[in-house]
């Protein structure tokens, strides 16, 4: 996946060499974002609103077709 993905249209990447974090503030989503600090790696959250159904987005399906909250995307092609 590149920052072409259409995820980056609906989500825009601020900072394309960090890590993007795709996730809703609940207790798992919150738990990612925490592993993300403690471990040092440079990311930029973008907040999935879950009660708009932001989690079926076709944009958000088409990296997670499981729909589950938590996505985390380098933003390079991932075969580099």
């Amino acid at each position: 996946m590149t920052l072409d993905h259409p995820i980056f249209t609906r989500w825009p990447a601020q900072y394309a060499d960090r890590l993007q974090l795709f996730s809703a503030p609940t207790p798992n989503g919150v738990k990612v974002g925490i592993m993300l600090e403690e471990t040092g790696l440079a990311y930029e959250p973008h907040r999935v609103d879950i009660m708009a159904n932001e989690s079926h987005d076709p944009a958000f399906l088409a990296l997670n077709p499981s729909s589950s909250q938590d996505l985390i995307s380098s933003g390079r092609n991932e075969s580099e």
